[in-house]
């Protein structure tokens, strides 16, 4: 199984925060802001460099202190910023309750300040579709980013348009869009090809990972390859080797390298992956999951059917438990957890 939907803090919580931050900091500077907004700024910058750096569970205490920090300001600006970032960093972790908690509270505080029709507001509504426990919001997902990104492109940030692209690309290949989410690829390319002003190193790795995603779809895995590959080297280049936004793409490039029947390279992929999820998400972590069922089935490919038997095990213990932790259900298909495309 591939998977499209991001795992890493491409998120809308720490984009947006980027976004919106610099005139805060500015006036900072400059001494015309309160202290209280300095504090939760400054925790906010603290989790955007935990969370750069993988550290989710540093990120998530810090962003708490910045809950607590801008409560006190009451901004439902401010406030929507750190929720968002709240639901961001629970995601990374595989806690999808208490990222839709986080997350509805920033769609709410959107929707009464920007309204329902606002970017904003799609965004949060993109990240609560994007979560694997509600692809039945996807639809409406959907919907709502169409109409966001006609109303605000020209307008908006190029780069919070990108993101809102990028989600929709996420959700229609979840969806099987694939010629929809061809159409908004082509367009991403060409704007890079004409010198697009973000060179977010995330941001490009995310979109590499989609073209990809689709590519394989489509029976090009040769082209899909290469795609997983520079998503791997644009992560490694900005992020170092041991990042656990490497897991997904790894995990794509060792699914590909299956399907063409390079086995050898597929686990010795798998493994790496594996050892890089081990290291910053840990053991239980659902993305592990995703990983050894695909692992499996490779060793079995290789003839060596108990280790398969054994890896299977594992992955079907790990799935089990992360759906027990969000609430859909204490058992789960090592068959549909495949099939499933996140």
């Amino acid at each position: 199984m591939r998977t499209s939907a991001r795992t890493r803090i491409f998120d809308i919580g720490l984009t947006q925060f980027a976004l919106i931050v610099s005139s805060l900091l500015m006036t900072a500077l400059t001494g015309n802001a309160s202290d209280k907004i300095k504090t939760w700024v400054e925790w906010q910058l603290e989790a955007n460099v935990l969370m750069d750096a993988g550290n989710y569970e540093a990120a998530t205490k810090a962003l708490h202190n910045a809950l607590d920090a801008v409560q006190a300001d009451g901004s439902p600006q401010h406030l929507a910023i750190v929720y968002n970032s709240l639901g961001s960093v629970y995601t990374q972790r595989g806690q999808y309750i208490e990222a839709e908690a986080n997350f509805r509270c920033a769609l709410d505080l959107e929707k009464r300040r920007l309204g329902a029709a606002s970017l904003e507001y799609a965004l949060v509504s993109a990240s609560i579709a994007l979560l694997p426990t509600h692809a039945a919001d996807r639809e409406q997902a959907i919907e709502v980013l169409k109409t966001a990104i006609d109303r605000y492109k020209g307008k908006a940030p190029t780069l919070g348009i990108t993101i809102a692209q990028d989600y929709l690309i996420k959700l229609l290949l979840n969806g099987a869009r694939f010629a929809e989410a061809e159409e908004l690829l082509n367009d991403w390319q060409d704007g890079f090809a004409n010198g697009h002003p973000e060179s977010d190193p995330y941001m490009e790795a995310e979109l590499l990972n989609d073209e990809s995603v689709l590519q394989d779809e489509l029976g090009h895995k040769e082209q899909a390859l290469k795609l997983d590959q520079a998503a791997i080297n644009t992560l490694e280049a900005a992020l170092g080797t041991e990042h656990p936004s490497l897991v997904v793409p790894l995990n794509n490039l060792a699914t590909i390298y299956a399907k063409l029947e390079r086995y050898d390279d597929s686990q010795r992929v798998f493994l790496r992956a594996d050892a890089v999820c081990i290291k910053t998400l840990g053991e239980n972590h659902p993305a592990r999951a995703t990983l050894l069922a695909n692992y499996a089935v490779v060793l079995r490919k290789m003839g060596r059917k108990k280790e398969s038997k054994k890896i299977s095990a594992e992955a079907q213990e790990i799935a089990q438990s992360s759906n027990r932790r969000n609430g859909v259900g204490s058992t789960i298909s090592v068959s549909a957890l495949l099939a499933s495309r996140n």
